[in-house]
């Protein structure tokens, strides 16, 4: 990677939630790990069924303060990636087991993986 490219890292449901949860057994690594990534200006991604999946998760775990706050401090900080219906279908189509090994027809955007 060149010095003056971040780095890009998804943040899955699972370590989104284990950062806002101090009860989770892995918040401390979460924490830590996103303080490193991001003063090392780390980019951190993640997708709209992500955003959906967690903000049900934190409203039914730890109550809707909680996930509206997550809406308004945490959210700004991720870039999120909106999966539309083709980028949806290239990800499934490309997981699918006839489709051929390097072969991605749809890598367009900045992040075609997500």
């Amino acid at each position: 990677m060149a010095a003056d490219e971040a780095q890009i890292v998804y943040a899955d449901t699972s370590g989104l939630y284990a950062l806002l949860d101090a009860a989770d057994g892995r918040h401390d690594e979460a924490s830590t790990i996103v303080r490193s990534l991001l003063s090392d200006g780390a980019v951190l991604v993640t997708s709209n069924y992500v955003v959906t999946e967690l903000t049900a998760l934190v409203q039914s775990r730890l109550g809707l303060d909680v996930a509206l706050r997550v809406h308004r401090a945490l959210l700004p900080a991720l870039e999120v990636v909106f999966v539309d219906r083709g980028l949806h279908e290239w990800r499934n189509y490309r997981h699918h087991p006839t489709h051929p090994p390097g072969l991605s027809p749809m890598p367009t955007g900045r992040y075609p993986c997500a």
